[in-house]
C-alpha cells in the first residue's frame, strides 16, 4: 500500500513538473511524458491492483464470502454495516479527489450494497421497483399531491432503465439497471446489478446508490428535475466509473 501511495505521488509530482516545463532534453522530455499518461491511467490501475501485500484488505469490500475491489480510501474512511459500505459527503475532502467530476459537486454521498439474497432474480428486482414506487408515493404525500397507484407506477417505471446484460470478470452474467429513487428529502441514482445465485432460488444483488439531499419541499412539475445527475454526460461518466468496480465482483 506503501508503494502505491509513493508511486502515486512520484507520478503525479513528475506530471506536474512536465505541465510547468518539459526539460530540453528529448530523451528526459519521452520520460516525463510517459510518466504523465501512467499518472492519468493511475484510478484505473487501482481498480485492477490485486496487491498480495500486509494492506491487500484495504482494496476489497468484503461480505462473508462476497468481494469486491474499492479504492483503498473507502475502505479506511468509510463505514460498513452489514450489506452496506457508507461513504458521507463524497464532494468534500478527501473523498471527492476519488471521484470523477469533483468539482461539480454532484452527490453528497455514496452507499454500495453487496448481499446474498436468498430469493430469485425476479423477486429481488421486483423488491426494488416496489421501494422506489414506496419512496415515490411518500414524496407525493409530503408535497400535497394526490396520485393514484397506476399514476405512481407508471412514474416509477420511468425511472428505471435497463436490463443490459453485464458480466464481471470472473464470468458471472447478470443484468444491469439504472434507477432514478426519488424520496422525502433525498434523491439517488442507483446502478444495480442482478445476478443469479449459486443454489436455485437465490440471487446476487450489487448496488451503486448516489444520492443528494433536498432541501426544497415543494415538487416541480417535471419529476427529473430531482435527478442526481441532471446531464446524460455526467450520468454516463458516473455508470462507467461505478462498472469498473462492478466487475470485479466475486463470489466463492
Amino acid at each position: 500500500m506503501k508503494t502505491i501511495i509513493f508511486l502515486a505521488f512520484a507520478l503525479l509530482s513528475s506530471a506536474v513538473m512536465f505541465a510547468q516545463g518539459p526539460p530540453p532534453d528529448s530523451a528526459k522530455m519521452t520520460k516525463y511524458q510517459k510518466l504523465a499518461e501512467t499518472a492519468k491511467k493511475l484510478p484505473d490501475m487501482i481498480v485492477g491492483k490485486a496487491d498480495t501485500g500486509p494492506d491487500s484488505s484495504m482494496y476489497f469490500f468484503k461480505n462473508d464470502y462476497l468481494q469486491m475491489t474499492v479504492t483503498p480510501m473507502w475502505q479506511e474512511k468509510g463505514t460498513q454495516t452489514g450489506n452496506d459500505l457508507k461513504l458521507n459527503k463524497i464532494n468534500e475532502e478527501p473523498f471527492d479527489e476519488t471521484f470523477p467530476l469533483g468539482e461539480k459537486k454532484l452527490a453528497n454521498g455514496l452507499i454500495i450494497t453487496m448481499a446474498n439474497i436468498k430469493k430469485p432474480v425476479e423477486d429481488k428486482k421486483q423488491m426494488v421497483i416496489g421501494q422506489v414506487k414506496t419512496h415515490l408515493a411518500a414524496l407525493y404525500k409530503q408535497s400535497g399531491k394526490i396520485a393514484s397507484s397506476d399514476e405512481i407506477a407508471a412514474q416509477a417505471t420511468s425511472q428505471i432503465s435497463g436490463p443490459e446484460p453485464f458480466t464481471t470478470d470472473q464470468g458471472k452474467q447478470g443484468e444491469l439497471y439504472l434507477i432514478n429513487d426519488f424520496q422525502p428529502q433525498q434523491t439517488g441514482f442507483c446502478v444495480a446489478l442482478f445476478l443469479p445465485g449459486t443454489k436455485p432460488g437465490t440471487s446476487y444483488f450489487v448496488q451503486f446508490n448516489y444520492y443528494k439531499f433536498i432541501y426544497d419541499t415543494n415538487l416541480p412539475d417535471d419529476l427529473s428535475d430531482l435527478k442526481v445527475f441532471q446531464f446524460p454526460d455526467d450520468q454516463s461518466t458516473y455508470v462507467n466509473f461505478s462498472n469498473k468496480f462492478l466487475k470485479t465482483f466475486k463470489t466463492p
